[in-house]
């Protein structure tokens, strides 16, 4: 009976593993779209604007900070929820 229920938990930490793996790579592709996206419309701002060395410095620090916090927030924090949680893996 309890080689049973170790093969069932091991189905289970598998089919976890999968789905940790299948949402994370969806948190990533969201991350890239939305980067790529907000470089898009810095380019056209730059490009309509034509803006001097100081305007265009803080075009770039705003897009890094953007990107640093699009970061944390797709990839960093749900990694950081799912550490906690696989400690005390509940199947039920």
């Amino acid at each position: 009976m309890n080689e049973k229920l170790s093969t069932i938990e091991n189905k289970l930490r598998a089919v976890v593993e999968r789905e940790k793996r299948r949402d994370g790579l969806i948190r990533l592709s969201s991350a890239a779209t939305l980067l790529c996206s907000a470089l898009i419309i810095i380019v056209l701002l730059e490009a309509a604007g034509n803006f001097d060395s100081a305007a265009r410095s803080i075009l770039v620090l705003i897009f890094l900070a953007g990107g640093i916090a699009t970061f944390l927030f797709f990839l960093v924090s749900p990694f950081i929820k799912d550490l906690f949680s696989y400690k005390n893996p509940d199947y039920t």
